[in-house]
């Protein structure tokens, strides 16, 4: 499945030896009743949270939706089973392979790692950073979450 998801991203974004993008979205909320500044967000609106990774086809392949909005995405992350996972190294993720140009890899945990051009304002930079960006799933989720204004059900 992993290595699937790696040439998924090498052929539809141009980004080698990725596996998931991950990010973390405020879905706005009206607070509910007793819900104090547990749901209030460093965005000034009330929310919770949904962290989510995808692959390159925009297909959710882990999400956590429903942390309180006060909360962080990396304090969520900290929190999920996937950190545990990859803490535990129990997500049988391919063993890492060397970028095709010169970088420097930084190490955040083990499986999550930031890998920087060599050059900072190479053309190479600009493209490795379109890449990733392209990679992201944000607009996917701007797309589908309508985040102006809360839609609420009849209750």
């Amino acid at each position: 499945m992993w290595q699937e998801i790696a040439n998924g991203f090498l052929h539809n974004a141009n980004f080698p030896n990725c596996v998931g993008a991950i990010d973390g979205k405020h879905i706005r909320i009206i607070n509910p009743e007793g819900g104090g500044s547990m749901y209030y967000n460093y965005k000034n609106f009330y929310s919770i949270v949904l962290l989510a990774m995808c692959d390159s086809d925009y297909c959710f392949t882990y999400v956590n939706i429903g942390a309180h909005g006060k909360n962080s995405d990396s304090s969520i992350f900290k929190n999920s089973a996937l950190f545990r996972n990859l803490e535990n190294n129990t997500s049988n993720l391919p063993v890492p392979k060397p970028l095709p140009a010169p970088t420097v890899s930084v190490t955040l945990k083990p499986a999550l790692s930031l890998t920087l051009s060599v050059s900072a304002h190479s053309s190479a930079h600009s493209s490795s950073a379109l890449r990733l960006s392209v990679a992201r799933f944000s607009i996917v989720l701007n797309t589908l979450l309508d985040r102006r204004r809360p839609k609420c059900g009849e209750y």
